[in-house]
């Protein structure tokens, strides 16, 4: 055989392996009904024929920008399942593989074709040899089927054929296993929408008239499943009223071939009436003959029930929306029942509709509604309803009779009753409120009224509603009256009265409040403006206070009222206020009583004050007369001590002029003699001048009038010390001077006061060197208290008590010149000022003195 014959035979062997492996992967893949395990046994048998070691098919995602291979078929490798980047594969080959060319290569390394990149990718895979075929759906690349190999390989023509021709069957055996899933899911859903809308199904052939139906169409006319139920059963089912119309119906769909759609009413084996929605079409033949008709019954009994209950409700609240159209604008009760009564009578057609009262032991009927019927109106006994009837009323159930005459509970005598007022039927509705029965509707009918549950429903709504509305009408009244009172009252009330709502933050805090009303003397009792009403407290008193804003929101908070007295200085106003929350809790109103109380407290203010100054004088004039008594006192001691000082000090010089006046007298014949006598005689005289003096400068200190004002006792103390130092000549002393305050007093005479106790210290202290004389001042809440200190020859603390005695001294005469005056002057002026004045030592140590001055008062200054 020649080489072209074998290479011919090659070929042939090639071609024939190729169409067995064909027809073994056909018969693979037909059984199959789901795509992904299509793609996989493609990719198996594809890899295990060519023996590839990868073989996969990745699909484009929705973006276009992604790989997914979800099946693959790996011999010797891992498997690489999963989502890649377009970049991650021969990104170069892209836009061959969108014009719908395969490709293939034979070595990755040494490709001409292939970029930097695309090699790069392809050792990512370990990839070295590839074939891939692209899939284009709808002129879009959807997906790519893809053989490689780890090694370089020349890919023979036939295998690069075999590859496009299983893509291309693997392309189509995946719609066609998709399709079908979508068919077989579409059926399974249309099943279920069937019977979950319990649709029956039915077939009529009608050349023949035979009709086969499911179960549940079977079920939608009252048979069980597996019944027989033929096109003549069917129609014996329809409702003898509405089988013409559907025969109507029939033979209008076969004759113009259009779609059958009907209701219509069925009567079930068991008697009872349902509802059936039938739809179907009818298909023809070639020539147009219609063949058959098929289509779905569904049981419309509920939804027909249901919408016969809403129309019947829509009935009935077109008509209580007409009653209450009717009562809305009426205020007066009798019109309210005449008009309820009316409209009820005429709706239900009755002949006599009544709305009575119980008054005691009797129902009061006031107002018919009359139609060929006679008024009843009156006092009736309740004993005059049966007992039946009357149990009944009192639990609050209601009563009706459809034909009087025939109704087995009602006695001969009641029924005789009602025919006597032309009762053929009737429906008592009672009304209990909080257990007791207090009114009820009753409605006649002249003839026997089959009664239905909507109209006995309806009557009882009427009763309720009726009585709703008188009430509403009759508290309305009252209510009206209550507010004329309380109008006339409002007016004309001496005291404020306003309503306020209380306005509150974010946090529940009340942060001001708003005037919803207030009557004529709010505006004159508070002194706001006539427009007040609508306005905030703080638009109108910007710096209202606090306190009325928080006490008014603890009111409406708490619902706690208050009591209480208090005063706005921005109103410049004192009030007097009950505060009540208006409402329940929530609210957020309260009502304000109030009066201004200002002239009150003003008053109030005024007798405080009287009272005050009353206290006051009675103060002083106790005070004075303390004063008064202590002058008195030291006066009296003064007066002992002149009068001793009559007596005694006055004394002793005169006896020393007498004595030694005699002697000089006696003493005439010698000079020298005589003349000592009579010196003696003149340092008598003049000692008992200087006493004279002294007792009169006290006596003009005590008849002095003060002449008060402030007074500097800094000034003073400068003053005293000069005239100290001058008289002290160049004795060394060594002052040490405090901060003395400013008094209210008389300047002369504390002038005095300060330079009698200076020259005293000055005195005593003259032995010692240096002297030292202290000054200073200490201070309570009532007074100021001076202090004068030495370091002198001091005295016994045991004859204190005499230091502010007249002409009383604590030293001898030849050791401390004075007359003994002016510790009792220094006294006397300190008591006019309203202080007091001491002194204490230790015996040649030196002397502390020290006198009080009260601070001014609002009170009279000292005399």
């Amino acid at each position: 055989m020649s080489e072209s014959g074998a290479s011919d035979l090659d070929h042939l062997h090639v071609l024939l392996a190729q169409r067995t492996f064909l027809l073994t992967f056909n018969d693979a893949l037909r059984p199959l009904v789901d795509g992904g395990e299509v793609e996989r046994t493609a990719v198996r048998l594809l890899g295990q024929e060519l023996g590839a070691d990868w073989v996969f098919i990745a699909t484009i995602d929705t973006g276009g920008d992604a790989w997914i291979v979800e099946h693959d078929y790996a011999d010797g490798v891992p498997s690489r399942t999963g989502r890649y980047e377009m970049t991650d594969f021969q990104r170069s080959r892209l836009p061959q593989w969108q014009a719908g060319q395969m490709s293939s290569v034979a070595d990755c390394d040494t490709d001409p074709t292939l970029s930097a990149a695309d090699r790069a990718a392809c050792a990512s895979f370990d990839t070295r040899a590839a074939i891939a075929v692209p899939l284009i759906r709808g002129g879009d690349f959807a997906a790519l089927l893809s053989v490689n190999q780890r090694r370089p390989r020349a890919w023979s023509d036939a295998e690069v054929a075999l590859t496009r021709e299983v893509a291309e069957r693997t392309w189509a055996a995946v719609e066609r296993a998709r399709a079908e899933t979508a068919l077989r899911m579409n059926e399974e859903r249309l099943q279920v929408a069937i019977t979950a809308a319990k649709l029956g199904e039915w077939s009529l052939d009608l050349s023949t008239g035979v009709m086969t139906c499911s179960d549940v169409c079977r079920a939608n006319y009252g048979r069980e499943p597996g019944d027989p139920f033929n096109y003549d059963d069917l129609w014996a089912t329809i409702h003898p009223d509405d089988r013409g119309r559907v025969q109507d119906a029939v033979r209008r769909a076969v004759d113009t071939c259009e779609d059958y759609d009907t209701e219509y009413r069925i009567v079930w084996p068991d008697g009872t009436i349902h509802f059936v929605l039938v739809r179907g079409r009818v298909a023809s033949g070639t020539d147009g003959t219609p063949l058959s008709m098929s289509g779905v019954s569904l049981d419309i009994t509920d939804r027909r029930r249901s919408e016969e209950v809403l129309r019947r409700s829509q009935e009935r609240q077109a008509f209580l929306l007409n009653l209450a159209d009717a009562v809305r604008p009426l205020a007066d009760p009798v019109e309210i029942q005449t008009t309820a009564l009316r409209v009820l009578g005429e709706h239900l057609g009755a002949n006599r509709v009544l709305y009575f009262e119980i008054h005691g032991t009797d129902y009061v009927v006031e107002h018919n509604y009359i139609h060929g019927a006679v008024a009843l109106t009156g006092a009736f006994p309740v004993e005059s309803f049966s007992p039946q009837v009357l149990e009944a009323q009192h639990a609050g159930h209601t009563v009706a009779v459809c034909d009087v005459a025939a109704d087995p509970d009602l006695a001969p005598e009641r029924k005789a009753a009602y025919a006597a007022i032309g009762v053929a039927a009737l429906a008592d509705v009672s009304l209990v409120k909080n257990g007791e029965f207090i009114a009820g509707l009753a409605i006649h009918f002249s003839q026997p009224h089959a009664w239905t549950p909507e109209e006995i429903t309806l009557c009882e709504d009427v009763a309720e509603r009726t009585w709703g509305a008188v009430e509403r009408a009759r508290s309305e009244t009252a209510l009206r009256e209550s507010e004329d009172k309380f109008r006339t009252l409002f007016n004309s009330i001496d005291e404020g009265f306003c309503i306020v709502e209380i306005l509150f933050n974010s946090a529940g805090e009340p942060v001001d409040y708003r005037f919803v009303q207030a009557n004529p003397a709010f505006v004159e009792l508070t002194g706001l403006p006539t427009d007040a009403l609508g306005k905030t407290a703080r638009e109108l008193v910007p710096d209202l206070e606090a306190f009325w804003v928080e006490t008014y929101g603890g009111v409406a908070l708490t619902g706690h009222a208050v009591r209480f007295e208090n005063r706005s200085d921005a109103m410049n106003r004192w009030f007097d206020v009950y505060a009540a929350r208006v409402g329940g809790a929530g609210s957020s109103q309260v009502a304000i009583v109030f009066n201004n109380i200002s002239e009150r407290k003003q008053a109030e203010a005024d007798i405080r004050e009287l009272n005050r100054l009353l206290e006051a004088r009675i103060e002083e004039r106790t005070r004075n007369l303390a004063d008064e008594r202590a002058a008195l006192e030291v006066s009296n001691e003064e007066l002992q001590a002149f009068n001793h000082s009559v007596s005694h000090d006055l004394m002793t010089p005169l006896r020393h002029i007498a004595g030694f006046a005699q002697l000089a007298s006696r003493s005439l014949d010698d000079p020298e003699k005589s003349r000592r006598y009579l010196n003696i005689v003149v340092e008598g005289a003049q000692r008992m001048e200087t006493l004279i003096e002294g007792m009169l400068a006290l006596s003009r200190t005590g008849q002095r009038e003060l002449s008060v004002g402030v007074v500097d006792l800094n000034d003073l103390l400068r003053q005293s010390q000069l005239d100290v130092q001058s008289q002290r000549g160049g004795h060394a002393v060594v002052w040490r001077l405090g901060q003395l305050p400013q008094v209210q007093g008389d300047r002369v005479t504390l002038q005095q006061v300060m330079t009698n106790l200076l020259e005293n210290a000055a005195k005593y202290s003259q032995a010692r060197d240096p002297a030292v004389i202290e000054v200073w001042a200490e201070e309570d809440a009532q007074q100021w208290t001076i202090f004068v200190r030495d370091n002198g020859a001091g005295f016994d603390p045991a004859y204190a008590g005499k230091l502010f005695g007249i002409f009383q001294r604590l030293h001898h005469q030849d050791e401390f010149k004075g007359t003994g005056v002016g510790l009792s002057l220094v006294r006397r002026i300190i008591t006019r000022h309203g202080g007091t004045v001491h002194g204490t030592a230790v015996l040649g140590q030196g002397a502390t003195f020290w006198f009080t001055l009260p601070k001014p008062t609002s009170v009279s200054p000292p005399r």
